[in-house]
């Protein structure tokens, strides 16, 4: 007698069953992809943040300019008085060869050189100059890059969180500089998501550090300076007493400009009189007037962030700081035969300096 075929007690997973499994893994699998890429999305963008920050660093130095106490400047512009171009800003914040540096000062000793009659910008233009090399003169200036290390990605250089180059825009004065990441999409312009509003990450959006001109330059308008005569007699020039601020500008192209600009006070107000009084102490004011013999002025008094060479000077003319036919000449003292200078200090986003030039025995 046959027995009947007994039921199996195993039975296998039905079609809908695989389906549901497959659909969740795939799911989970999603979730965890998509979580590992918003992760690295935002890695990237902070690691653009971060470069941004160098940058910055390296154009104009710390915001804040006191270590251990002192006084410090560091950054591209108080090293050489401008910005670098925006079309090769790369190059001049860490490129050490030839192509830049031969249009360069390289960093160390600079002896400022008074230009009796500058041009109309108050640059130095190369005749009749004084060389101020004593060692209460010379300045530490040049180009000692590199200034910047970003890192690199597929061997790229200067390049953002996501590997694009930077976009670069600056106005034709060059007195400011903005430098964009593109973002993901390395495209002009954002999707229209604000990537600092919360839970709407918009990882195309562009985002820039911008150097402005009150970023590294002080206006010197209604800047004042003490001269003091500390001699044991009184001084008496052989015309008006004036204080010239000697400015050190890195040349970026040959031939253009000088490398020293100067910047001219009013005379010194004698009280009547044609002498400034042993111990007697007086002040002198820079604005941007009376530069020349037609009563014209300057556009621009402002200083770069650094430090620059505050010198006396005897001007034989009285009414112009910078007059055609003129010959002013550093101040020399009667005794010590030694002219009267000091260095002087201007930082970006502070109060101007206090200086005192004193004229001794």
């Amino acid at each position: 007698m046959r027995r009947p075929l007994e039921q199996s007690s195993q039975t296998g997973l039905t079609l809908l069953e695989l389906l549901l499994v497959i659909t969740v893994l795939s799911t989970m699998a999603f979730l965890t992809v998509a979580e590992v890429s918003e992760g690295a999305s935002q890695a990237r963008l902070e690691d653009t943040d971060t470069r941004l920050g160098v940058v910055r660093r390296a154009l104009i130095g710390s915001p804040e300019p006191i270590y251990d106490g002192v006084l410090r400047f560091s950054g591209f512009a108080s090293d050489n008085g401008v910005l670098p171009p925006s079309a090769t800003w790369e190059d001049f914040l860490q490129d050490a060869s030839a192509a830049v540096v031969d249009d360069y000062q390289a960093f160390g000793p600079q002896s400022p050189r008074f230009d009796p009659v500058p041009d109309s910008t108050a640059y130095n233009d190369g005749t009749g100059e004084t060389e101020l090399s004593g060692a209460n003169e010379v300045l530490q200036k040049g180009w000692r890059g590199p200034y910047a290390r970003l890192g690199s990605l597929a061997g790229a250089n200067f390049v953002d969180g996501w590997g694009n180059a930077w976009s670069a825009s600056a106005t034709t004065s060059g007195d400011d500089l903005t430098v964009t990441s593109l973002g993901r999409d390395a495209a002009v312009g954002d999707s229209g998501t604000d990537v600092r509003d919360p839970g709407n990450f918009d990882y195309d959006s562009d985002r820039s550090t911008a150097v402005a001109l009150t970023d590294w330059r002080v206006d010197s308008a209604g800047w004042s300076v003490d001269v003091r005569n500390a001699s044991s007699s009184a001084v008496a020039p052989g015309g008006c007493l004036r204080a010239t601020l000697l400015i050190f500008r890195n040349a970026d192209t040959t031939g253009t400009n000088g490398l020293w600009r100067r910047l001219t006070s009013t005379c010194v107000d004698f009280a009547g009189g044609s002498t400034l009084p042993a111990g007697e102490t007086v002040s002198v004011t820079f604005d941007n007037a009376d530069y020349d013999v037609t009563g014209g002025s300057l556009s621009d008094v402002t200083v770069p962030q650094g430090r620059h060479l505050l010198l006396l000077i005897d001007d034989d003319d009285d009414t112009d700081k910078h007059s055609i036919g003129g010959a002013p000449a550093p101040y020399i003292t009667a005794v010590s035969t030694s002219r009267v200078s000091a260095h002087v200090n201007f930082f970006a986003r502070a109060a101007l300096p206090s200086p005192t030039l004193v004229i001794t025995d």
